[in-house]
Formats: C-alpha cells, structure tokens, sequence
C-alpha cells in the first residue's frame, strides 16, 4: 500500500544505516584514519544509529496512517505479530551483541569478534545452513582451516614468510592440517577410502600445489621488496 517514492527512499535510506550501525566497515576505516580504537568508534556509532532507525520507524508508521487494514488486525494481532517478529529476529539479536559486546568491553579485536559473526551467522542461517549443515561432509575442513590459519599465523610470526623454503614447508604443514581432519570427517560419509580420496583430495591437489608455489615465492619476495621500500 506503500507508494513508490516512500518505498524506494526508505531502502535508500535503510541502506545507509550499514556504514553507521556497527560492526561497520566505514567505523574501522575511519578508525584507522583519525588514529582512534575502533571500539570507540563502535560506541560513539551505537546511539546516533539507534536514533536513526526510530526516527525511520516513527516515520514509516506515520505514512501507513490510513492505509488499509486487514478484517483480522486488531490489538490481539498486532501483539502477536510482534512477538513473533521478536522471536524471528531473536538469534539476530543475539549474534550482534555479542559481537559487538565483545569488542566494546575489550574481549576481542574487532578482527577476532568478524570471525565470531562470521561463525555464528553460520549457525543461525535455518535450514539451508546452520550448525548441521556446516557439519556435514565438509565439516573437518572447516576444522582443518582453523588449525591452518593457527599453524601459519604461528610461522609468520617466527618470520618462516621471509624465506622461500620455510614459506613453502609452512605452507605444506597448512595444507596438512587442512586435508588430515577433512579426509578423516569425510570418510564417515562414503563408502570406502578410495572414495573419500576421490571426493576429498584428488581434485584438489593440483591447484593446492600451484597456490603453494606462487606463496612459496610471492611472499618473501614482497616482503624483500617492502624491506627495501623502507630503507
């Protein structure tokens, strides 16, 4: 019932609220550029965004005025309309303020909290997705990715990306941890190893071993080159 001009502005508009509502990728930029922690501009960003979305709630049910109305919407059902949006958006609710919750109190980097969202909207996608689903045949690779990115991040720091074969022996023990939990996980849905091998590993060595060498000697390589810049 909404005439065309309300309802385009108000996506425009919505749009806008993913720049200012954190967790946003604007605040940390911006973070960055005025030299301040991204928890406080998280902070600072939380109240104006509130404000906004009221201000766009008050108006949006200020231009429904009149619209009209189903035999069936009374008090009893806008209630229970309600209540059943806030239980939809319930898990919502929950990831983005733990998300959020973790940053402000200085529990998590915002890099480490973006790795939370990114698990847990995983887990709460519904039916097409959720913690079975992630956990199906290619649940051990998602294991196996978190003990690489581990693996790897430990290697860097001990400065194994500044030399060609170091980078590539860490690279290999990543590749490893990788296909070691996902082979054994995948197993368990097919008939036989040779089948887990053909699903889980086969199709996938060649460009493994390509990615491998390209880090192998792009990385130190930059690295050199960044030393130099600086000097």
């Amino acid at each position: 019932g909404y005439d065309r001009s309300t309802a385009a502005g108000l996506i425009a508009a919505s749009g806008t609220l993913a720049i200012l509502i954190p967790p946003s990728v604007m605040l940390i930029i911006l973070g960055d550029q005025l030299q301040t922690p991204v928890p406080d501009m998280f902070t600072g960003a939380i109240g104006p965004g509130l404000l906004l979305v009221l201000l766009y709630g008050l108006y949006v049910a200020w231009k429904a005025r009149g619209l009209p109305r189903s035999a069936a919407t009374g008090t009893g059902g806008l209630l229970s309309g309600l209540i059943r949006t806030l239980i939809d958006v319930a898990p919502l609710l929950i990831l983005v303020l733990s998300v959020l919750g973790s940053i402000i109190a200085g529990l998590a980097t915002p890099t480490e909290a973006s790795g939370l969202g990114a698990l847990g909207a995983s887990v709460f996608a519904g039916e097409q997705a959720g913690l079975t689903y992630m956990m199906g045949g290619t649940g051990g690779y998602l294991v196996g990715y978190a003990l690489a990115a581990a693996a790897l991040g430990h290697a860097a720091r001990q400065g194994w990306d500044r030399n060609v074969l170091l980078m590539a022996l860490a690279m290999l023990a990543g590749n490893a941890l990788i296909y070691v939990p996902g082979l054994l996980w995948l197993h368990q849905f097919s008939s036989g190893w040779a089948q887990t091998l053909e699903w889980g590993i086969t199709p996938f060595l060649v460009g493994d071993a390509l990615k491998l060498a390209l880090a192998a000697l792009l990385v130190p390589g930059l690295w050199k080159l960044i030393g130099n810049a600086r000097a």
